[in-house]
């Protein structure tokens, strides 16, 4: 006589006919004692606490199928968020190690920089960055490793195309899964702010030329009554240098 098979395959639980079942019931006690044999005259007490626990079993794994499948909809749906909050965000990500190597970097800052994502993988931050940026990043990188604290910086980011981009990059000092110094930065886009502080400043440097050119004297004070222009005819007229009287009550 051929040996039984320590654990004999279960067919499926929903097509499970009374004999089947009861030949499953027979071989799991055989499997759980086997040192001895299910007698075929056994007690009908005996088949139907092997078929009761065989049920439960059968409920066990009906309950683990349930909980496998709500946990791969939590991960499909982790996943999903993972990407929206991450590659999606409205702010570049990367992850750099001490040497400044770029590791990780999200599509917002391959999208700023005008290059696909695997063109920046591996790539040194700095390359990215003109001169003197790249010696701005330098050392608030180093300040941040060293102080185990955020700091911050606006730097210049070199585009594939088109003039430089004007970020605000966030750097933030952590310690990865290996226990190894890494830098995670945050970079905003400012470049239209930039571009709108620049016309501000051209603005009113035009209007500094316009009102030292003319003989009257030109002040302008706040809604406080506070000075907050003098031109060249009012410093000749009344004596008092720009220094002296920005900042001063009218009265």
């Amino acid at each position: 006589m051929k040996p039984e098979p320590a654990h004999p395959p279960a067919p499926a639980p929903a097509t499970l006919s009374a004999t089947s079942l009861r030949q499953q019931a027979e071989a799991a006690l055989r499997a759980r004692h086997p040192q001895s044999d299910v007698p075929r005259d056994a007690s009908p007490e005996t088949l139907h606490v092997i078929l009761h626990e065989l049920q439960v079993h059968q409920i066990e794994l009906e309950m683990q199928n349930d909980e496998l499948r709500r946990s791969q909809v939590a991960l499909e749906a982790a996943r999903s968020e993972y990407f929206e909050l991450y590659e999606l965000a409205p702010v570049g990500y990367c992850t750099v190690d001490a040497a400044g190597r770029i590791q990780r970097a999200n599509l917002t800052l391959a999208n700023l920089l005008g290059v696909t994502r695997s063109a920046l993988l591996h790539q040194p931050l700095p390359r990215f960055l003109p001169g003197g940026d790249a010696d701005t990043y330098h050392v608030q990188t180093q300040a941040a490793l060293a102080g185990q604290r955020p700091e911050s910086c606006q730097v210049r980011l070199n585009r594939a195309e088109g003039p430089p981009a004007w970020v605000h990059l966030v750097i933030h000092p952590v310690l990865d899964h290996e226990g190894q110094p890494v830098c995670h930065l945050a970079l905003t886009d400012i470049t239209e702010v930039k571009q709108a502080q620049r016309k501000v400043q051209e603005s009113e440097h035009a209007y500094h030329v316009l009102t030292d050119s003319v003989r009257e004297a030109i002040v302008t004070t706040g809604p406080d009554g506070r000075i907050r222009s003098w031109n060249e005819s009012a410093v000749r007229l009344f004596g008092y240098a720009p220094a002296e009287a920005i900042g001063q009550p009218l009265g």
